[in-house]
Order: structure tokens, then sequence, then C-alpha cells
């Protein structure tokens, strides 16, 4: 099974507090579940941008995918 997830904010992006945290913990417990996770996102965490390269996909230690 393949899930994509589309959200306007994606861990690390603390500052939208409690659904970034529920997101990733979906997202990390459904690959423990040995589905295909992929997260497409921006780089927003409130006024600021996190420091990351946008328009490639990113693995992150969980062994998700953000884009």
């Amino acid at each position: 099974m393949k899930i994509l997830f589309v959200t306007p904010a994606f861990y690390p992006a603390f500052h939208y507090g409690g659904p970034i945290y529920s997101t990733y913990e979906l997202a990390k417990a459904l690959k423990k579940q040995n589905v295909d996770v992929k997260v497409i996102t921006t780089n927003a965490n409130g006024k600021e941008r996190l420091k990351v390269k946008t328009g490639i996909f990113h693995r992150l230690e969980t062994g998700l995918h953000k884009k």
C-alpha cells in the first residue's frame, strides 16, 4: 500500500504544534506496518522557513520521504 500526505506543514515545523506531531506519528506508525509513506509539504514554520532544500525528496531518519 502507498499513502501520500499532502500538507502545508510537516515535521520539524514545530511552530504549528499538535498537527505536526500527530501527522508525523501517524506516518511513522504506517511505515512500521510496511506502508510506503511519502509527504509533500512546504518549508513553512510560522514566520520563518525551515532550512531545507525545496523541490526534492528528503529521507527522514524514520525512512519517511518528504518533498
